[in-house]
């Protein structure tokens, strides 16, 4: 199952139909924040798609979840924007609630830093900023979990 990942759009959906498009395999598109409205025009437009979205702190008024922790093809998945957790300052407190929650993957935006490793026995990943064309993308099969940050060329 491949699964795509945005956070921080701030505006720019034509880079987010683009990278739906170049990924017609991946069914599930997660968004980190920080772009609301932005994945709302996607999600109308995708209609044959599965969204999961929390807010950002920009998303000023919104009724999305701060986090969400799902089941995904049997792998549970932290998804948070971040700036509850200050990842601007330090990735700890994401981690240790992510360790408490037992998840298989951790996905955060805010910093619009791409960056994917893996730690304590979990995949952590920020795709970075979609405004500034940077997505993400995790492959879950049989063989295990692959997650990736990449870039959508204009």
């Amino acid at each position: 199952m491949r699964i795509i990942v945005f956070s921080d759009s701030h505006g720019d959906t034509y880079r987010m139909i683009k990278t739906v498009e170049m990924h017609p395999e991946a069914k599930q598109i997660i968004f980190l924040g920080d772009g609301e409205y932005d994945i709302g025009q996607i999600e109308a437009y995708f209609k044959d798609r599965s969204f999961i979205k929390v807010k950002g702190n920009c998303d000023f008024a919104s009724s999305l979840p701060a986090y969400e922790i799902r089941m995904v093809n049997g792998k549970k998945i932290y998804i948070t924007h971040g700036y509850a957790e200050g990842v601007k300052y330090s990735l700890d407190n994401l981690i240790y609630r992510a360790l408490e929650m037992k998840a298989d993957i951790v996905l955060y935006g805010h910093t619009h830093c791409a960056e994917s490793f893996y730690e304590d026995g979990m995949h952590i990943m920020n795709p970075g900023s979609i405004r500034d064309g940077y997505y993400g993308i995790i492959d879950i099969t049989p063989d295990g979990i692959m997650i990736n940050c990449t870039r959508v060329m204009d």
